[in-house]
């Protein structure tokens, strides 16, 4: 059974992966977030289905409101959303995320 899904943002290469990896070994369900390697998010994705947990993938950049957004919902799709690994690496934005403007 599932702990539930859990975003692991920056989840394609790196400590990223790894928490990916690790979180879907305890036995969460994985949406990875990345911005750019398809083939590293893929391979990772693999590795969690092998594993025999659901992987989604969130091809987003959560350094913008409509990354964020983009990721939550392909999350919601998977099921339930327990967990949030906030991994992604953002150098050149400077700011809080009570910045952003969101609004439904």
């Amino acid at each position: 059974m599932s702990r539930g899904v859990c975003i692991v943002t920056g989840g394609a290469r790196g400590i990223g992966a790894a928490a990916a990896l690790k979180a879907a070994a305890d036995g969460w369900d994985i949406l990875i977030n990345y911005r750019a390697n398809d083939d590293a998010a893929e391979e990772v994705a693999q590795k969690i289905k092998n594993m025999g947990r659901k992987a989604g993938l969130a091809k987003a950049d959560v350094s913008q409101e409509e990354g964020i957004l983009a990721t939550f919902e392909a999350a919601d799709a998977m099921g339930t959303l327990s967990a949030v690994i906030t991994n992604a690496g953002v150098g050149d934005t400077v700011g809080t995320i009570d910045t952003f403007t969101y609004a439904r």
